[in-house]
């Protein structure tokens, strides 16, 4: 006797209640808890219906507002960016030729534009060497015999 297997969902929920799993779960920012907002007074409409904010509240909300601004930003964390194993060898060379001695005479905003731009001019200077050699030597070329 064959035994017909069913389709079942392991977990039982319509696709509706599904759907407003998924969008909790996007609005909460995949916790399991709802994001929490620790401003005072968060709504315009809360601080100018009736007698509006009082004065505490005014400077509670001035602090908070203050304190929302970050001070020494963007910071560049090397570690926080890796490069993958391609790019690190490609830009060996120039961080080796370039980039480390240019450190040692020059400010690091100098010596990092230097790094960018000198390896450029090379490339250049490498492609328009091989087309200008392509054009001299190889003109007949194209001419079938």
């Amino acid at each position: 006797m064959a035994s017909s297997v069913q389709n079942i969902d392991p977990v039982m929920e319509k696709p509706w209640q599904r759907a407003k799993r998924m969008e909790l779960y996007d609005f909460y920012r995949k916790s399991a808890y709802p994001p929490m907002s620790i401003e005072p007074v968060p709504y315009e409409r809360t601080r100018l219906a009736g007698e509006g904010m009082t004065v505490e509240q005014r400077a509670l909300r001035k602090q908070w507002l203050k304190d929302q601004i970050l001070h020494h930003e963007p910071r560049h964390v090397p570690e926080l960016q890796p490069l993958n194993i391609f790019r690190r060898i490609y830009r060996f060379p120039a961080d080796l030729l370039i980039g480390k001695p240019a450190m040692m005479f020059f400010s690091k905003e100098t010596a990092a534009i230097m790094r960018y731009t000198i390896p450029k001019l090379f490339m250049v200077f490498g492609a328009s060497y091989f087309v200008w050699y392509q054009l001299k030597y190889h003109q007949n070329v194209s001419r079938l015999h």
